[in-house]
């Protein structure tokens, strides 16, 4: 289902708009132009295709890039999009055209891991106090064979009276 076409004074309007704001929130247009916010930002993306000085989303700032720079490594592209206001494709075009990439063997964070796997810290407590992710920590202690220690269960009384209604429940259907 098609929704009604655009008048030449709704494009000149969403132009102006756009090219006036610093900050690009689209919600006031949409209001003022009675259009959802998937048209508004639909026609905008087509706007765009035809006038290339019709920004909606700023142009990368060095501040921006030194950010990117500095924790590309540490934060996954949803945080630094989050961060940015950026979408993750955008945030990962733009470390590769940084010429950087993203190494997943967190060769950062070897000697923290490895010390604390030494410690005798289990895999999550030392993905958790290293702002990590529980996979990259597995993977890294793995691929280089460093012993670690599985958590362990802390509360085994609650799981008991689980354990008693699944055998009662089973016990039943038998």
């Amino acid at each position: 289902m098609a929704g009604r076409r655009w008048t030449e004074d709704e494009v000149d309007y969403l132009e102006w708009y756009v090219l006036s704001r610093e900050e690009h929130d689209l919600t006031q247009a949409c209001k003022f132009l009675d259009r959802s916010y998937n048209a508004v930002r639909s026609k905008l993306a087509k706007l765009q295709k035809y006038n290339p000085n019709l920004q909606f989303k700023p142009k990368w700032s060095d501040a921006d890039d030194s950010y990117i720079l500095k924790y590309y490594q540490r934060f996954s592209y949803k945080t630094l999009a989050r961060i940015l206001g950026r979408s993750e494709k955008a945030i990962r075009d733009r470390i590769r055209k940084l010429g950087k990439r993203k190494i997943l063997d967190l060769t950062i964070f070897h000697k923290d891991v490895v010390s604390l796997a030494n410690q005798g810290i289990a895999v999550k407590d030392i993905a958790q106090k290293l702002g990590l992710h529980y996979n990259q920590v597995y993977y890294c202690l793995n691929k280089h064979q460093i012993p670690y220690k599985k958590r362990e269960f802390r509360n085994q009384s609650n799981n008991l009276a689980w354990r008693n209604l699944n055998d009662m429940i089973f016990m039943r259907r038998t």
